[in-house]
């Protein structure tokens, strides 16, 4: 019966997602602020820099990247931002036409 309740109890608990790797892609998408991260695994992560440290092209981050919603998004230095994850999409283009509809600028 002991163990039956720890189980439950262990079941009970939130999950903790793994943080994820990845690399922005593109920074103020569109000219909105939006942002562009590739993760690890080659998806195309849109999102919107909500408050804290900026990222720019090329740098390294980690963070919970395929959770949607507000994620705080933590750069190679330590520096964290929190940004809004939108979308995650197969192709570069594809996160760009999200973010910026029919008349997309690259």
């Amino acid at each position: 019966m002991k163990t039956l309740m720890i189980w439950v109890f262990c079941l009970m608990l939130p999950v903790q997602a793994a943080a994820m790797r990845g690399v922005v892609s593109k920074v103020d998408v569109c000219r909105s602020g939006n942002v562009i991260f590739k993760t690890s695994s080659g998806r195309y992560v849109t999102a919107q820099y909500l408050s804290g440290y900026s990222v720019k092209e090329g740098e390294k981050v980690s963070g919970k990247l395929k959770t949607y919603g507000i994620q705080v998004i933590t750069k190679a230095n330590g520096q964290q931002g929190k940004f809004c994850i939108l979308d995650i999409k197969t192709s570069r283009l594809d996160a760009i036409h999200a973010l910026c509809g029919g008349g997309f600028l690259r």
